[in-house]
Formats: C-alpha cells, sequence, structure tokens
C-alpha cells in the first residue's frame, strides 16, 4: 500500500523509532527546490532542497510501496533507522554534516522517508574532477583518509567508500557521505545481514568471495579507499579492464584492481597502494597512511634488501606463500660461471632441484630493483608449479638476494630429476626410445606456448629426465625475463639464425625461436650430433652463420616436421601440434 495510506499504528512506530534515535525531526520544514533529482542509488534518490532559508540536501529513501510483511521493506526501514543512529554522531570537517529527518516531505517522488543534510556544491568527487581536471587530488584523497580514520576512531566502519560517496564543498573539502551501509564494530555481522549490495569494483575480496560469512571492517574501508584512491589519481576505475560478469573471477584469481608496474607509481600511488594487499591482515590502519599521503617520501636509497621485502611482500597469493619455503642444500650436481645446480632437500623429506643464478644484474638503484621484481613475479605467476598437472618442470619455491656487491642472485627451486639432463641421460642409456622424449619435449613446449610463456634457451641441459625416462623441459622464461640484462643465458648453437643477427647483447626471444631450439634438440636426440659439430668456437657461428645441420646429417632422421623446423624463415616453420601429429 502507498506510504500515505500506511496504518497509523505502522507510522507511529516508524516515526516513534526514529524519535528515540535522533529528535531533530523536520517535518514541515524542508521543501524540495528543483524537481529533478540530482542522484540515483540503490535506495534512495537525491534532491536539492531548503530548510531554513539554507540549500540542503535530500536523501528520498526509494521504496514506494511499504509492506509491513515484505523482507526487502523492512530492511529498507531496518537500513534508514540505522543509518540515522550512525550518522547522528559525526561531527568531523570530512564528513557531511546531518541536520535531520522527515516522513511527510511533498516532492516529485511518492511520499517516503529522507534524511536532510549539508549541500556539498560541486557533487562527487568524480563530477568535481570531470569540471576540475587541475584540483589537488593528493588534498582530496588526504582529506577522504581523515575522514575515514575518524570514523574508525570512533568505531565505526563506512561499509561502501567508492567516488559516489565522497561530494565536495564550495571550498573543495572532500567529505564522506550515504552511512546506509555503515556498522558500528560490535554490530557489523548483524548489519551484513540486513544489507546485501555494495558495490562490487570497491568493495575489498574477502566481502566478494565470501560474501556469505564476512564481515565488514576498518580493513575492508582500507581496501576500498585503496581503490578510491587510485581511481581519482590514475583516472581510472579499478578492474577498468574486467567486465562486470567476470569480475568475480577476477578477484578470486587475486588480480590486482590497478595492475601497474612499479616504476609507474608516483610516491604517493606507492603509499596508496599498500591498501590493495588482498590479505585483510596485511593492510596497514588508515592512521598509519594519513602522514605518508600528506609527506610521501621520494625515492630515496632504501636499503636493497628492505626494497626486496616490499616488493615481494606486495605480490601475494602463490607467490608468498612460496617465499617462506626453505630448501636444505645436499651437495652441488654442476656448477656453471653464472649459476650452480644444487641437490637439496624440501621438509627434510622432498628432494628438489635447487639453481642458483649468481650476479644476475647489478643493482644500481631502487627503481631498477622494483622493475626487475615485479617482472620477475609477473612472469613467475604464468609457471606452472607443484599442484600443476604439466608435462614440464614444476616450480617448488624461489629466493632472491642481493650480494654485498649490489648484485642481485636468484634462487629457483624445482622438482627433482634423478636422471639429470637429457644429454647424461643419454650417455648413460645410449637405447632410449629417442621419440619419446622428442615427444615430451614437444608437447612441454606447446603446453608453454598454449601459456604465453616462451622459453628462449631450450638445449639440452634446460631437459631433465625422471626416473622413468620421461622428458621435461625446465628453466623456462628465463631469456625473456633476461633479455635486457648483461648476463647472457642463452646458448649460440640454439639460437634461431634470425636471432644471431640482432645488435643486441641478449638474443630476442619468440616462438619460432623456440621451434628452431627444438629442432636442433630433436635432431641431436636422433643423430647424437650438436647443432654446429664442426666449430668449436661459437664466435665463429655469429660470424659466418652457417647451417646448424646439413642436409647429409638430417635426412636418415626421416620426420620431414623435425627437418622443418630447421628452417631459415621462421615462418616457414611447423606448428608444434603438426609436429606432435608426426611423431604419432
Amino acid at each position: 500500500m502507498p506510504w500515505d495510506t500506511i496504518p497509523e499504528s505502522v507510522l507511529r512506530d516508524v516515526r516513534e523509532k526514529l524519535s528515540k534515535i535522533d529528535s531533530r525531526i523536520l517535518d514541515g520544514q524542508v521543501k524540495i527546490e528543483d524537481r529533478y533529482c540530482i542522484a540515483s542509488g540503490a535506495y534512495g534518490v537525491v534532491y536539492k532542497g531548503l530548510y531554513n532559508k539554507s540549500i540542503v540536501c535530500i536523501k528520498i529513501f526509494k521504496s514506494r510501496y511499504i509492506d509491513i510483511v515484505s523482507n526487502a521493506d523492512s530492511n529498507m526501514i531496518s537500513r534508514l533507522i540505522h543509518e540515522v543512529k550512525v550518522w547522528r554522531l559525526l561531527k568531523h570537517k570530512h564528513v557531511v554534516e546531518f541536520y535531520g529527518w522527515l516522513l511527510d516531505l511533498r516532492s516529485p517522488e511518492p511520499p517516503s522517508p529522507s534524511l536532510v543534510s549539508k549541500w556539498c556544491e560541486h557533487g562527487d568527487v568524480r563530477m568535481f574532477l570531470r569540471c576540475r581536471p587541475d584540483a589537488d587530488r593528493q588534498a582530496l584523497i588526504c582529506g577522504i583518509a581523515q575522514g575515514i580514520a575518524y570514523l574508525h576512531s570512533e568505531k565505526i566502519v563506512h561499509g561502501d567508500i567508492k567516488p559516489d560517496n565522497v561530494v565536495v564543498d564550495k571550498c573543495e573539502v572532500p567529505k564522506l557521505c550515504d552511512f546506509g551501509a555503515s556498522c558500528f564494530l560490535s554490530e557489523s555481522s548483524f548489519v551484513l545481514e540486513l544489507i546485501s549490495v555494495k558495490t562490487l569494483y570497491y568493495a575489498a575480496p574477502e566481502l566478494s568471495i565470501y560474501q556469505d560469512n564476512a564481515h565488514r571492517g576498518m580493513e575492508s574501508d582500507v581496501w576500498s579507499f585503496g581503490c578510491t584512491a587510485m581511481e581519482i589519481l590514475r583516472k581510472q576505475m579499478p578492474y577498468c579492464s574486467t567486465p562486470g560478469e567476470a569480475i568475480f573471477t577476477a578477484i578470486g584469481k587475486k588480480r590486482p584492481p590497478f595492475e601497474l608496474k612499479p616504476s609507474e607509481l608516483s610516491a604517493v600511488e606507492r603509499v596508496v597502494i599498500r591498501c590493495l594487499e588482498y590479505e585483510k591482515d596485511d593492510r596497514p590502519a588508515i592512521t598509519a597512511l594519513i602522514n605518508d599521503l600528506i609527506n610521501p617520501r621520494e625515492e630515496g636509497p632504501i636499503p636493497f634488501s628492505e626494497v626486496l621485502k616490499l616488493e615481494t611482500q606486495n605480490r601475494k597469493g602463490r607467490w608468498a606463500s612460496r617465499s617462506q619455503f626453505h630448501a636444505q642444500l645436499s651437495g652441488t650436481v654442476c656448477e656453471r660461471p653464472h649459476c650452480s645446480i644444487q641437490r637439496g632437500t624440501y621438509n627434510d623429506t622432498k628432494k628438489v632441484r635447487i639453481k642458483i643464478l649468481r650476479r644476475v644484474t647489478p643493482i644500481s638503484n631502487e627503481k631498477m630493483l622494483r622493475n626487475f621484481i615485479w617482472e620477475f613475479l609477473t612472469q613467475g605467476e604464468r609457471w606452472p608449479w607443484a599442484d600443476d598437472s604439466s608435462p614440464v618442470a614444476k616450480m617448488q619455491g624461489w629466493e632472491l638476494s642481493i650480494d654485498d656487491r649490489s648484485y642481485l642472485d636468484i634462487t629457483l627451486i624445482s622438482d627433482w630429476y634423478p636422471n639429470g639432463d637429457i644429454k647424461t641421460y643419454l650417455a648413460d642409456c645410449p637405447n632410449a626410445d629417442a621419440n619419446i622424449l622428442v615427444r615430451d619435449i614437444c608437447f612441454g613446449l606447446k603446453y608453454l606456448h598454449d601459456r604465453g610463456i616462451k622459453h628462449g634457451n631450450i638445449k639440452p641441459t634446460n631437459i631433465l629426465i625422471d626416473g622413468g625416462g620421461r622428458a621435461a623441459l625446465c628453466d623456462y622464461g628465463l631469456s625473456e625475463l633476461f633479455r635486457d640484462l648483461p648476463t647472457k643465458f642463452q646458448s649460440v648453437r640454439y639460437t634461431a639464425p634470425e636471432h644471431l643477427i640482432c645488435d643486441k647483447d641478449v638474443f630476442p626471444c619468440s616462438y619460432e625461436g623456440d621451434i628452431w631450439a627444438f629442432g636442433c634438440v630433436s635432431t641431436e636426440i636422433y643423430i647424437g650430433q650438436q647443432p654446429y659439430c664442426t666449430i668449436e668456437d661459437e664466435t665463429e657461428i655469429l660470424k659466418d652463420k652457417p647451417p646448424a645441420y646439413t642436409a647429409d646429417i638430417v635426412q636418415p632422421i626421416g620426420n620431414t616436421e623435425i627437418c622443418d623446423c630447421l628452417n631459415a624463415r621462421p615462418e616457414e616453420r611447423p606448428s608444434l601440434d603438426d609436429v606432435l601429429d608426426s611423431l604419432d
């Protein structure tokens, strides 16, 4: 039934409940100034009005028909009562001032309960910035943070921080509004039962994924503040490239709302980004951020060990949990100029392979280190891990460290392969089935390519053999990761000819180059001769660029697809699917 025909007993009950909470009843004292609403949300519409000859903001609850049995409408009334209960207590520069409530407002809307507050001339912060793109954005987010800090000091959680709920007054002071989703810390579980609507793009992951049993808290406010502040600074929404139907998937996969390299962040943004830790316990208190937001520290001489700690902590998920992994070295398997391979154990039982890449690159400044860590972790997130059923060597963990001369060392820990690399294995088992080994390698390479990973350094020492004599690729993606570094991890003998002509110290990576290297390794497995077998000095390969194998050497293999992998024209090399078909 319409609001104006509600039984007097029901109307009296609503009025009585509100009166007990707040005595500022404004019936008959407020009128609508403009018949057009200026904003609309899930629960209410906003009009510009007059009260005591001053312009005010009038929020009219949308419910046009109040059914005393309806859960939705009982929730609406409960939300109204709760918003008054919270809002009436708040007095702060960065919180919109509450004037009172009324039930009999004459407006273009059907009669409905309304809340009256101070008018903020510039509208919400998004609208303000469209009109004033040169505004002081740092001052805006500092003000928002101070408003949230005030709420938290009063043991109140806002619950729905987003640009729509931040308004800007005529002095360009930002103020928090809309306390319908707010709660006192002591009753957060009760409020969640009443309120089921939240803005997903700004909601903390624990509220988005575990909606049924999660509690709004100070930590979820901090996340929402981080999203709002980054939008103000970056001029783009969180998850801006993710359509609505895919947002749950993005959050479930722990995708950050803003995918930015550390080098792209300003000093203020580096403070704000701390709010966007996936695990709520890792987010800072809002009060801990305010000084840093007001006086953000520009890049300076932070000890590299501290940068490592901060940057690896900032990438949560499987990487962070793996970083707690400890392996015990038990013997050196191979020692090379820039790396060593060790045998070790994990949890005192599981055997693992530990590859230590030494002095990968000199670190000359914090920015360079942050960029490398970002690249390293981004690349690593695509690698197959121990719980992945992939046909390649599985990663178990990693470690980054800086030596006393500011060089970066990287330790990669993967499954142990008892038969060593394929070269060692074939020396011990010359009668092994070459077709099975080549097929394993091809299958593993296709697996990587299907996931957007270029191996970049396929050679016998990067192919391991398990206890059953099956091959698995290892050290995938490292060459692409280190493409701009002075340390060279690639072998000239297995590098595609189109990459040998580049003028860089490190050869580029490509899918076609991987297929060439696969052809070289496969040919070596079949005939027992490495590429350019008559050339000892690799500089001659770079200078003269002869064929890796002559036609008479590869002809006995009898597989044209394998031979075509060595085509000098990359576009004419076969696909890995065609190679696999030829091996069946």
